[in-house]
C-alpha cells in the first residue's frame, strides 16, 4: 500500500485562484494555501449568497452536498472549476480510517472576521 500525503503548491494554488477568477467574474474570491496540504476557498462577495444571509453572512459549505445550498448548482460549477484547474485524487477508506487524497479543499460563504457581500445581479 502507498502512502503519500496531500500536498498541494504554491502554484497549484495559483492555478486554482486563475480558473475560479476566470469562470466566475460576478463573484470575489479569497483562495489560500492552507498547511501545504490544502487550499481555503471563501466566496467573499457575489449575487448569491448560498443562504449565508441566514448565518449572519459567514456559512462553510460542504462540496459533498453541493445541492443542501440555494443555488447550489453554480456552487457545484465552481467545485468542478477546482477539480479541473488542480487534478485531485481520493482513494480514503473510511473503514480503515485511511484517508489518501491529493489536497483537501475548504470552501466558505464569507470569513469569520468578513461577512460576505451580496452584490445585485
Amino acid at each position: 500500500m502507498r502512502f503519500d500525503m496531500a500536498y498541494l503548491s504554491a502554484e497549484d494554488t495559483k492555478k486554482i485562484r486563475t480558473a475560479l477568477k476566470t469562470n466566475f467574474k460576478q463573484f470575489k474570491f479569497s483562495v489560500t494555501r492552507a498547511h501545504y496540504t490544502g487550499v481555503n476557498i471563501a466566496i467573499l462577495s457575489g449575487p448569491v449568497d448560498f443562504d449565508a444571509s441566514k448565518h449572519e453572512n459567514y456559512l462553510q459549505l460542504n462540496e459533498y452536498y453541493p445541492e443542501n445550498y440555494s443555488n447550489g448548482n453554480i456552487f457545484k460549477k465552481m467545485i468542478q472549476t477546482v477539480d479541473k484547474a488542480v487534478a485531485n485524487h481520493d482513494n480514503s477508506d473510511a473503514q480503515i480510517d485511511y484517508f489518501d487524497v491529493g489536497y483537501y479543499t475548504h470552501w466558505s460563504v464569507g470569513q469569520w472576521n468578513k461577512p460576505f457581500v451580496k452584490t445585485s445581479k
